[in-house]
């Protein structure tokens, strides 16, 4: 059973969502270098204090935004072709999948992915890239999870090892090759520079022993 939100918790998300959608609105009207903190309070009529007790800087605003931009593709996807190709090979279906997310490498604006990509890998930052890439929060985390745990189950993934050390070796894998395409500034395409590379990586990988 489901608890009922408090009228404390649902005003929380509710000035939580507001100084998000403000903030997104700005950096994407005036561009995100040149929005600051008191410009996104004054927009949503809160207060400095109020920013910093649901967000520890700017660049959350931007990995909330990704994090629910790039989810809406994962969904769509999993609704979509998944259903439409369960009758494939787990490994084929994960790889294809691991492919798509190359794909919408650039979701949500260029300007936006670079922010979010260089502070999610630095050292001090409050969500390192291990932590945000292994979230479960992330639709990603689930469906590569579900698709390894299927092919388990059929056999045609090892078993020695858990679906979750599984997902955190191709999952760091995967973000890999988009720290490489960020850091290139998007000069190559992932899916033709690397496809080939991820699946000999799964195969000697994921491949029952």
């Amino acid at each position: 059973m489901v608890s009922k939100k408090s009228p404390r918790q649902i005003k929380a998300e509710k000035t939580k969502q507001t100084i998000f959608d403000y903030a997104i609105r700005l950096f994407q009207q005036y561009g995100y270098h040149s929005v600051s903190v008191d410009d996104i309070v004054e927009a949503s009529k809160t207060s400095v204090g109020t920013f910093y007790h649901y967000f520890k800087c700017k660049e959350e605003l931007i990995i909330m935004f990704l994090s629910t931009y790039t989810n809406k593709y994962y969904e769509d996807y999993e609704r979509g072709k998944l259903v439409q190709e369960k009758d494939k090979p787990a490994m084929d279906r994960l790889y294809d999948f691991l492919l798509f997310s190359l794909d919408i490498s650039d979701a949500g604006g260029e300007e936006f992915q670079r922010i979010a990509m260089a502070y999610i890998l630095r050292a001090d930052s409050a969500r390192p890239a291990y932590e945000y890439m292994l979230s479960p929060e992330r639709a990603f985390a689930r469906i590569c999870k579900k698709l390894i745990a299927e092919g388990q189950e059929k056999g045609e993934i090892r078993r020695d090892r858990s679906v979750e050390e599984l997902f955190s070796t191709v999952a760091l894998f995967s973000n890999g090759i988009d720290e490489r395409w960020f850091m290139s500034r998007g000069s190559f395409d992932p899916r033709k520079e690397y496809g080939g590379v991820l699946w000999e990586f799964m195969r000697n990988m994921l491949t029952p022993r």
